[in-house]
């Protein structure tokens, strides 16, 4: 996942409860994902602006005190990639890929 830009599939449905967690449901298997505060927080930044390594520093930053927590971000991420709830960013969305991009040749 190093280097990606972790995106949302567009029919996970998301549900977010009063206390911040939230309910992933996936329409193709059929299954329910329960998502703690963290989880519900990287998975709203999971929207494919963001490398998985800017979401985990930018995650592990809003409570430096918590050493743990950039292995946490990393592990959720590959969670939700091992779920299939994720795709990667089309190199077309990723903002900062627009200028590196060459032409195509015939």
């Amino acid at each position: 996942m190093a280097g990606s830009h972790p995106l949302r599939r567009a029919d996970i449905e998301t549900h977010v409860l009063p206390d911040g967690t939230c309910l992933l449901f996936d329409p193709d298997t059929d299954a329910g994902h329960v998502l703690d505060a963290l989880g519900s927080l990287v998975w709203d930044y999971c929207d494919g602006a963001l490398s998985a390594e800017a979401i985990t520093d930018e995650v592990a930053g809003l409570a430096p005190q918590e050493s743990h927590l950039a292995a946490a971000v990393r592990r959720l991420l590959a969670d939700f990639a091992e779920a299939g709830l994720l795709a990667c960013a089309p190199r077309s969305e990723r903002p900062s890929e627009h200028l590196a991009e060459e032409p195509l040749r015939p």
